[in-house]
């Protein structure tokens, strides 16, 4: 019975109906009804339900849980007002999660250009948005081969035409409007990441806060997979790596440019919900069935936090 309210959660079949229920309640209640509210939300619950896909898809985790995505829209809902998020921010996290969705489906497959392709082309728009983002590309290559074992140099010449595809389109709206200014403000976003670095200052309280739970969430999930990942299949281990592996970067990232803390700690919630999902769900002792109750309780303490210093 100490561990009933844990067991529940984790496998309840009305824990995403009720957490998407949750979010969609907190956006409408916080935010001005105008029309880009509801684009928000709408591509809010999406991303939650890419999520589930990407779980139930790659069976991330072995039992039947709902908590991927349901981790991920009471994140999300936390972190939404620490800034104001945009309709571009839910894109490029949008085309992230279809990005992980495609490259974790062509684990060992030497054949697999064309979703290679569709992946990097996700990334590619998602950098017309956030052009910090192709910083990840080296690291995923690396990923790539070593986690999903599928690099050669098909895939990687597949992979630079699917990123640099969506500004064949760019270039040639620019050129028929005669005007080449989009162009040449990626090539002035781009050089942001490195000019200047570790700049502090203007991070308000409420960031910290949240990216701070939310790197904590991360360092428990990861400790517990450590530990426990004997027990998933050698494929899903692959794919708990490379998500430990891009959320140590994006963390990384995030202290050595703050001033993109913002689409960073979006990026971050992708694998930081999956890996706090598998400790929520494949625990099962008094002191992790207490640690779920405190994580359920700071996440609301912290998006009630957020909603009065915004």
């Amino acid at each position: 019975m100490s561990y009933r309210l844990q067991k529940q959660i984790a496998t309840s079949r009305y824990a995403l109906p009720l957490t998407a229920i949750y979010a969609a309640a907190v956006v409408l209640l916080v935010q001005p009804w105008e029309q880009t509210t509801f684009v928000r939300l709408a591509l809010l619950l999406l991303s939650g339900g890419l999520m589930a896909v990407l779980n139930n898809a790659n069976t991330l985790i072995r039992i039947y849980s709902r908590m991927v995505s349901c981790s991920f829209l009471a994140l999300a809902v936390m972190t939404t007002f620490a800034d104001s998020i945009t309709i571009s921010d839910y894109v490029v996290l949008l085309c992230a999660i279809l990005f992980l969705l495609i490259i974790f489906n062509t684990y060992q497959d030497k054949k697999a250009q064309g979703k290679v392709f569709y992946a990097f082309l996700c990334l590619g728009i998602a950098s017309t948005q956030f052009a910090q983002i192709v910083f990840f590309v080296p690291f995923l290559w690396i990923l790539m081969a070593s986690k999903m074992m599928a690099m050669n140099i098909k895939m990687f010449f597949a992979s630079l035409l699917g990123l640099i595809l969506p500004y064949w389109f760019l270039a040639g709206y620019c050129a028929y409007n005669n005007d080449f200014t989009s162009l040449l403000a990626f090539k002035t976003t781009i050089t942001q990441f490195t000019n200047p670095l570790l700049l502090y200052e203007s991070i308000p309280m409420k960031q910290i806060v949240s990216l701070s739970f939310i790197a904590l969430l991360s360092i428990t999930g990861i400790i517990h997979f450590l530990r426990n990942s004997y027990s998933d299949k050698i494929r899903t281990r692959m794919n708990y790596e490379m998500l430990i592996t891009l959320n140590i970067i994006t963390l990384l990232f995030i202290a050595l440019q703050p001033q993109h803390i913002h689409q960073l700690t979006n990026l971050l919630l992708i694998s930081a919900s999956t890996l706090i999902a598998h400790f929520i769900a494949l625990t099962n002792t008094k002191v992790t069935d207490w640690s779920v109750k405190l994580i359920i309780l700071a996440t609301l303490f912290i998006t009630a936090f957020n909603i009065w210093m915004r």
